[in-house]
């Protein structure tokens, strides 16, 4: 009973979100609220034809900090650079688990533009076996400098939805999913966790 009301509120929130998000900051985040420190390689369809992207996040008591850094083929070779902040929130009403994010991230080259973000991620870790998976929505609302010529800052409503898988040895997958936008609709990722 308790996890299908988790479930349920979780498929909740992601169709209360997707009605109003408009775009990511340019790559998915990948960002369940639960933190820790991992190493690992984060591929999507944003921006322009494809990213690659290593991310590396460091663990600090309850909170975690991380940085990203890549390539974005957009017709030319974009430069991608990114810092994040997470930190659980311990709400003892809430029956998921809860983040604050932060994040800001940048793009040079080719296409250049810039964001900042700031937002919740909530979701729920299950154990059905040797494994766990964490669904999990990230709405958040962000400062954009789109790419290309432009220089207006847009405030923006961003979501993704995510889940995070994680076995034995450490490993993790990610899949990501933009809610509302073409132009960074998924991605993937392999990490380890240290």
């Amino acid at each position: 009973m308790k996890t299908s009301v988790m479930c349920g509120s979780v498929a909740l929130l992601m169709a209360a979100s997707a009605s109003v998000a408009q775009a990511q900051i340019f790559t998915p985040t990948f960002m369940p609220p639960r933190a820790g420190a991992e190493t690992g390689i984060f591929l999507s369809d944003g921006p322009g034809s494809f990213s690659t992207e290593g991310i590396w996040r460091l663990a600090f008591g309850g909170y975690a900090l991380g940085f990203r850094g890549g390539i974005a083929d957009t017709g030319g070779a974009t430069l991608l650079l990114a810092g994040e902040f997470r930190n659980p929130l311990h709400l003892a009403e809430v029956p998921l688990q809860v983040a604050f994010t932060a994040a800001v991230q940048g793009a040079l080259g080719h296409a250049s533009g810039a964001g900042v973000q700031g937002g919740l991620t909530i979701g729920q870790t299950f154990e059905p076996g040797d494994f766990s998976v964490t669904p999990y929505i990230h709405p958040r609302i962000a400062a954009v400098n789109d790419l290309g010529p432009s220089d207006n800052l847009n405030l923006e409503v961003l979501a993704d939805v995510g889940f995070e898988f994680s076995f034995p040895q450490n490993v993790i997958f990610h899949i990501g999913f933009g809610l509302g936008d073409p132009t960074a609709g998924w991605g993937v990722g392999f990490s380890w966790r240290q």
